[in-house]
């Protein structure tokens, strides 16, 4: 994992937190989030994908695109009420998996939001372990750059 504080990171440390009623707010000004892909890192996973599998030949990469994925500290989803905020749910921090996750997310957040439990034990999948002072072990630690390593 990485910590990078780019341009947008001290714009949004600067953006107001509320707004008025005439006010255009940052949700009306970005409509769609659509970064530019990062090109070092698609021209590093191509160099990587052609050492591993020699048979690629001389591919190039025709077309780049670059998405926000939510990601939790430990790579696990959130599904929980908000402590101190009653009413209030979060089901967040997918890493990529939502379309495959969101059926059963549906059915965990229906039955919580509407019924105050779920169909599984929500513990480890709480909000409050990121300030409960729970340890933080991430479970997902293969990334290309583990791959790139491999390479080098």
């Amino acid at each position: 994992m990485r910590l990078r504080l780019n341009s947008a990171f001290f714009k949004e440390l600067v953006r107001p937190k509320s707004w008025g009623p005439d006010d255009v707010t940052p949700f009306e000004k970005t409509r769609v989030n659509d970064p530019a892909p990062d090109m070092a890192t698609v021209r590093d996973i191509l160099a990587i994908a052609k050492a591993k599998f020699p048979q690629l030949g001389d591919i190039e990469i025709a077309e780049a695109w670059a998405g926000l994925i939510d990601v939790t500290p430990d790579v696990v989803p959130v599904w929980s009420g908000v402590d101190g905020l009653e009413g209030y749910y979060v089901a967040t921090g997918f890493s990529g998996h939502g379309f495959g996750m969101g059926a059963g997310t549906g059915l965990i957040m229906a039955e919580l939001v509407t019924n105050g439990t779920a169909p599984v034990d929500l513990k480890p999948f709480r909000l409050s372990r990121f300030s409960d002072g729970s340890p933080i072990e991430i479970y997902a630690k293969s990334t290309y750059r583990d791959w790139k390593q491999e390479v080098a």
